[in-house]
C-alpha cells in the first residue's frame, strides 16, 4: 500500500499534467477539426520520428512524381524543433529531387507555391546539393527550401497545389499533400 507522501505525489504530478494533457488534446483537435471543417481526412502517413541532441526531427518518405518527362522524381519533407514538445508554429524543409541534362542555373531554381488555385507564395532560390556519381551523364540533385509556419499551414489545409520550380510545374496529387499534413498534424499535434 503506497504511503500517504507518495500517493499526495502522485496527485500533484497529476494535477499539473492534466491541463497540460488538456492543452495538447484540445490542440490536436482543433488542427484536426480545422482539416474535418474544410472536408480533409485525418493523415494517415507514416511519420518518422527521431530525437537526437535535443532537437526532434519529423520525417517520411520521399512521395514520387510520376508525370512523364518531368525532370522531378520525388518530394520529401522534414521538420526539426527544439526539444520534444509539439511546436505551434513547425518550419518544413521542403526536398525536391530532380534530375536534368544540366545543373539548374539560378533562375530555375526559384520556388513559388500556387494553392487552391488563389495563394501564390515565392520563396526564393532553392539550396541545391549534388547527388551525382562519377560517369552520370545527367546531373542528380536535391533541391531544398524552408518553408515558414503560416505557408506551410496555408500548405496543410490545402485541397490543391503547385510547386512552381523556375518553368516547371509540380502538382501535387493527393497523396502527396496527405503526406505533407501527416507532417504538420505530427509538429503541431505531437501525433
Amino acid at each position: 500500500m503506497p504511503n500517504m507522501s507518495s500517493l499526495a505525489a502522485h496527485v500533484l504530478v497529476a494535477a499539473i499534467l492534466l491541463p497540460w494533457a488538456r492543452t495538447a488534446h484540445g490542440q490536436q483537435c482543433g488542427v484536426l477539426t480545422g482539416l474535418e471543417t474544410r472536408g480533409l481526412p485525418k493523415p494517415k502517413t507514416h511519420v518518422n520520428r527521431y530525437y537526437m541532441a535535443g532537437t526532434t526531427i519529423l520525417s517520411e518518405e520521399p512521395v514520387s512524381i510520376k508525370v512523364k518527362g518531368s525532370p522531378v522524381r520525388d518530394l520529401a519533407g522534414i521538420v526539426q524543433y527544439r526539444g520534444q514538445v509539439p511546436d505551434p508554429a513547425p518550419t518544413l524543409t521542403l526536398q525536391i529531387h530532380v534530375v536534368d541534362t544540366l545543373e539548374r542555373p539560378i533562375d530555375q531554381r526559384q520556388l513559388a507555391i500556387l494553392v487552391d488555385d488563389s495563394v501564390r507564395t515565392e520563396f526564393g532560390s532553392m539550396r541545391v546539393f549534388r547527388r551525382n556519381k562519377p560517369g552520370d551523364k545527367k546531373v542528380d540533385q536535391s533541391l531544398t527550401a524552408d518553408i515558414p509556419s503560416h505557408p506551410f499551414t496555408v500548405l496543410a489545409y490545402a485541397h490543391r497545389a503547385t510547386f512552381l520550380l523556375g518553368d516547371t510545374e509540380i502538382e501535387l496529387t493527393p497523396r502527396h499533400l496527405e503526406a505533407l499534413r501527416a507532417l504538420y498534424v505530427a509538429a503541431v499535434c505531437g501525433t
